[in-house]
């Protein structure tokens, strides 16, 4: 079910033979097809295998390195309120969730609109924890 499809996901985009061409490809596939959207609202399941999968995938998409167009990626993430979800997840109990968190909010955070959202959710202590952590 979503637990194979978000993993075999989140391996598609870690396989080394793929082209930065592909890897484009595949993220402008994903976004058409509405997958940006509902990766978010996996973000809501009480499943912590399915969180993780969403999280590496969202992550993963949104950065500049995995896809020039990423930004396109950011915006559909802030426009489905993704942000605010994975924000929810830094607080994890899932030491891999609240990981796949830190990631995820790295290459999705780009602005100053990002920044105020992160410092307004009282999260910041978190995320120093977090990135302190060795």
């Amino acid at each position: 079910g979503v637990t194979w499809a978000c993993s075999h996901l989140a391996e598609l985009l870690s396989e080394p033979e793929l082209t930065a061409e592909e890897l484009e490809s595949f993220c402008a596939t994903l976004r058409d097809a509405g997958a940006v959207e509902r990766l978010c609202e996996l973000l809501s399941y009480d499943s912590d295998s399915i969180c993780c999968s969403a999280l590496h995938v969202l992550g993963n998409i949104a950065a500049d390195a995995t896809d020039n167009r990423a930004g396109e990626t950011r915006k559909l993430v802030r426009q489905c309120g993704g942000v605010y979800a994975v924000l929810e997840h830094l607080c994890s109990p899932d030491e891999a969730a609240a990981f796949y968190a830190m990631g995820t909010l790295m290459n999705c955070c780009t602005t100053t609109d990002d920044a105020q959202l992160i410092h307004s959710s009282g999260r910041l202590p978190r995320i120093l924890e977090l990135a302190n952590e060795e």
